[in-house]
């Protein structure tokens, strides 16, 4: 009996919704609200920029206390490294607060349009695919897609931008020379993630194909549990109307009124 895969499933979601490929529908997160993305992008490299500046303070704040003391220039630099980190906390969660809710938003309608296209089916469809583990794969798959998003894409985003900024800082006030061996360390680091990456995948679609089969099954002992209960209740009412004849409504003849 041929059953149609989860991948044939959301390539016809896709093509119903018009996302040409996995990748559209991944980034069709950012154009679906482009403004907003765009602010919580800039809160992003905000928030970058005023988590170096306590550190970089710091370094400047100590000099200055060894040359003067605790001056009022001390005092000053002291004050700016607390302001920072203060507005690192506001900024930080802004844009963790509208990033996430934005997210939840997303996962609600891809989860929508995705039941739609399941629904969307035939009957036929349905008789020869289980429709209750398609469902378990693609809610796993979409929630996944959520948090590629908040908290994974954020904290790739956010490590992106301190990389940047901080070879920016480091080729102004250090050497060259440790500007480039910073930035060969972040070009292995990326390496070591995609490879990470790849050999993760095997082990989340095995993941995702056990909570279908567990889906499935758990809803067919829920389903024969609704079914046995169903006959007991069915026995109850029987032997309630038969130890209570009362209870049995008598319908009045078609000339008496029914009061």
């Amino acid at each position: 009996m041929a059953t149609i895969t989860l991948k044939e499933t959301i390539t016809k979601h896709k093509t119903q919704t018009h996302y040409k490929s996995g990748t559209h529908l991944f980034l069709s997160f950012f154009w679906r609200k482009p403004k907003l993305i765009t602010g919580i992008l800039f809160l992003i490299l905000v928030n970058s920029l005023v988590t170096l500046l306590p550190a970089i303070f710091i370094g400047r704040s100590l000099g200055i206390f060894e040359d003067e003391g605790y001056s009022s220039a001390f005092r000053q630099t002291a004050l700016v490294i607390l302001f920072a980190a203060f507005a690192n906390y506001i900024l930080s969660f802004t844009s963790n607060y509208a990033l996430g809710v934005s997210s939840f938003k997303y996962e609600r309608d891809i989860r929508q349009e995705y039941f739609d296209v399941i629904q969307g089916h035939s009957l036929k469809f349905h008789n020869v695919n289980n429709s209750s583990k398609l469902l378990s794969l693609g809610m796993n798959e979409i929630a996944l897609i959520r948090h590629a998003y908040m908290p994974g894409l954020r904290m790739i985003i956010q490590a992106i931008f301190s990389v940047v900024l901080t070879l920016i800082f480091m080729e102004r006030l250090i050497r060259i020379e440790l500007v480039i061996f910073t930035l060969f360390g972040f070009i292995i680091y990326f390496i070591l993630a995609y490879q990470y990456a790849r050999k993760i995948e095997p082990i989340r679609n095995e993941l995702s194909e056990s909570l279908g089969d567990m889906t499935e099954k758990s809803q067919e002992i829920f389903r024969g549990i609704d079914v046995v209960r169903s006959f007991n209740s069915q026995k109850r009412e029987i032997l309630r109307h038969i130890t209570n004849p009362g209870l049995i409504y008598s319908y009045p003849s078609s000339g008496e009124n029914r009061n």
